[in-house]
């Protein structure tokens, strides 16, 4: 009986893990398998002491694998669900198809997730809405975000209006985007979504024809350090203010600037945004055809 004891952790962590990990199409050693590796001694002698005192010494051991090789299964079920979400991630990048309908249905299966996974269904809801809308899926990424509950951890809740707003002005919707910016908590909780949330600002501002929106994007675009999304973002706030006052060559010099850099594919969103420079924009588009 004292051999027991300790062939059956030995057996536990070398084989059963490896084993359980591979049926269910999870490389092992992985992060999850590791977590379940430090869990499964400890584990296992607390739930065979237990087990041991009540029902007898030749039980124990029995009833400590069974305990951990729950947790095993349960560990190696999510680790899978989290690999098959990043593949997804990955075919979203190339706008397929296929990828779209998956993430509809992962989505759907989120609407039944209990309260302590709402959190990680709500995360990678905004995943998923932010990868669209790299691969340029504003509708899709409207989709899934209106499945979100009204309300949102801090953390994310920043996040889900940037998302929301940005899917709106690609689709020319920029009343909806005024709507979206004006749901969250102002500043975010973080401060590069209070950043991104001040750019759509500005952007939904100069397309309205407040004024003030070309030293706001001059200031902005002063920053050394300024992520991609954010500078074309205030190029596009400052195309707008451009045309505004009638400097339309400036504006198609700073459009074609942009397009060179990052494609047709910005400049039609300027041209949908149906503001100052959308003539400008789509008169470039026009005249000079398909960049990329």
């Amino acid at each position: 009986m004292q051999v027991v004891p300790l062939l059956v952790p030995a057996l536990l962590v070398a084989v059963v893990p490896v084993a359980v990990f591979r049926a269910a199409g999870v490389p092992a050693p992985s992060r999850a398998y590791l977590r379940w590796a430090l869990f499964a001694v400890p584990g296992l002698f607390v739930a065979e002491l237990l087990a041991s005192e009540t029902f007898g010494p030749a039980v124990g051991p029995l009833v400590g694998l069974g305990t951990n090789l729950l947790v095993g299964v349960t560990s190696a079920v999510r680790a899978r669900a989290y690999m098959r979400r990043e593949r997804l991630v990955a075919e979203l990048r190339g706008g397929s198809p296929a990828a779209i309908a998956a993430v509809d249905a992962v989505i759907a299966g989120f609407a039944s997730s209990r309260s302590t996974r709402r959190i990680e269904a709500n995360a990678w809801t905004l995943r998923f809405a932010e990868t669209a809308l790299v691969a340029n899926l504003p509708e899709p990424a409207l989709r899934w975000l209106h499945t979100l509950p009204p309300v949102l951890e801090p953390a994310l809740a920043g996040a889900a209006a940037q998302y929301r707003a940005a899917a709106h002005l690609r689709l020319g919707q920029i009343v909806a985007a005024r709507h979206a910016l004006a749901s969250t908590t102002r500043p975010a909780a973080t401060p590069a979504f209070e950043l991104a949330l001040q750019a759509l600002d500005a952007l939904v501002d100069v397309i309205d024809g407040a004024p003030g929106g070309e030293a706001r994007a001059d200031a902005a675009l002063a920053g050394a350090a300024l992520p991609d999304a954010l500078r074309i973002t205030w190029s596009m706030v400052k195309a707008h203010a451009l045309a505004a006052r009638a400097a339309g060559d400036e504006a198609r010099t700073l459009l074609r600037e942009l397009r060179e850099a990052h494609g047709d594919e910005v400049v039609a969103r300027v041209v949908r945004h149906g503001g100052p420079a959308s003539g400008v924009a789509e008169r470039l588009l026009a005249s000079e055809g398909p960049y990329r």
